[in-house]
């Protein structure tokens, strides 16, 4: 079951639990250089609360063909190619 952690203009957050950690989805609608900074300042944000949850990873997925994604996904602290195939790559990233 995914559970929403922000709606609001330009972004879109939820996760559900997946093999006992976060799996983060998103959509974001609006790109702007201040909105990213607000973007990263408001994950920064995420990262704690579910640090201070327990979780010591967190995962997300991307569509293998979406480049743009990608870099998006590495902006924002996912370095590490947990899982990949033809259409998804999933990023993990430690808490």
């Amino acid at each position: 079951m995914r559970m929403t952690l922000v709606e609001e203009s330009g972004i879109h957050l939820e996760y559900e639990l997946y093999e006992g950690s976060p799996y983060i989805h998103v959509e974001i609608t609006e790109w702007s250089p201040s909105k990213c900074r607000e973007y990263i300042a408001l994950w920064e944000d995420i990262k704690t609360l579910f640090r201070l949850d327990g979780f010591k990873v967190m995962r997300c997925g991307v569509l293998s063909e979406r480049t743009l994604n990608i870099k998006f996904v590495g902006m924002f602290g996912f370095k590490n190619v947990e899982y990949r195939d033809d259409q998804v790559i999933v990023f993990i990233q430690d808490l």
